[in-house]
């Protein structure tokens, strides 16, 4: 959802030159309600799955039961609801034309609150639920199903995942924090044109989680990509060859013959 409600915009302001934002209240809105709302659902979901992959490692075998199905879907349910109502008062604080935020003391809570849910929260969940997970593959919990090979694919796709958000969480700390110290201070045309292409890269890098991290699974497992195109060819038609029955008298003639 981030994703496509802020590319789409960028895309549409690239191709025309219109300001989509700008032109449409409802996509004003809709954009600044559904984009922060489906980044932060996104985060979530990445820090519960490492919260998984733990649980279900544990050495204490009543945690492997403590994300259900059923629970996980409740969770989600929350997650959904929450980040949407933390989202809801962008609607009537973003103002039409600029869809921008002309409140100073909404605009700086947004620095504070952008920092710690796309920043923060990750890098604090991930790394710390990660060691844990690594250092019960080690402990040999998973020992009699390939303990070395599943260590070895669990810490890749562990490693790599860390790394695709830290590299995007790093970049969006730092732009906030420049943006909500240089907000106040009188900028010539060159700098404000720096600080937006600067601006705008950075803001690419950070929807990196969102969009990236079945393509990293795919790149450093073997296992993940065997069970991605198992579940492609399962998708496929499955083609059956059916001899017509006037067909197999005259093979068995041939056969006959040739003997």
């Amino acid at each position: 959802m981030l994703v496509s409600t802020s590319v789409l915009s960028r895309a549409i302001f690239g191709i025309t030159g219109v300001e989509s934002l700008a032109t449409s209240v409802f996509w004003c809105k809709f954009r600044w309600l559904i984009g922060p709302a489906g980044g932060l659902i996104s985060i979530t979901c990445i820090c519960f799955a490492a919260i998984d992959r733990y649980l279900i490692t544990s050495r204490q075998v009543n945690r492997h039961r403590w994300f259900t199905p059923r629970r996980a879907q409740y969770i989600i349910v929350i997650v959904v609801f929450v980040w949407f109502m933390t989202s809801l008062p962008n609607v009537f604080l973003y103002t039409f034309p600029s869809c921008s935020v002309t409140n100073a003391i909404y605009s700086q809570y947004l620095t504070f609150y952008n920092i710690s849910t796309y920043s923060v929260f990750p890098l604090i969940i991930l790394p710390i639920f990660s060691y844990l997970t690594w250092n019960n593959l080690r402990g040999g919990v998973m020992a009699g199903i390939g303990q070395n090979r599943l260590q070895s694919q669990v810490t890749r796709m562990m490693f790599a995942q860390f790394g695709l958000v830290f590299g995007a969480s790093v970049p969006n700390m730092v732009l906030q924090s420049y943006l909500a110290a240089t907000r106040n201070i009188a900028k010539t045309p060159l700098r404000v044109a720096q600080d937006g292409i600067v601006s705008c890269v950075l803001t690419m890098i950070s929807f990196a989680p969102h969009a990236m991290v079945f393509y990293v699974y795919l790149a450093v497992s073997a296992t993940y990509r065997e069970n991605v195109r198992t579940v492609l060819f399962s998708c496929l038609p499955i083609i059956n060859r059916v001899t017509p029955l006037n067909e197999q008298p005259l093979q068995r003639m041939t056969k006959t013959g040739t003997n």
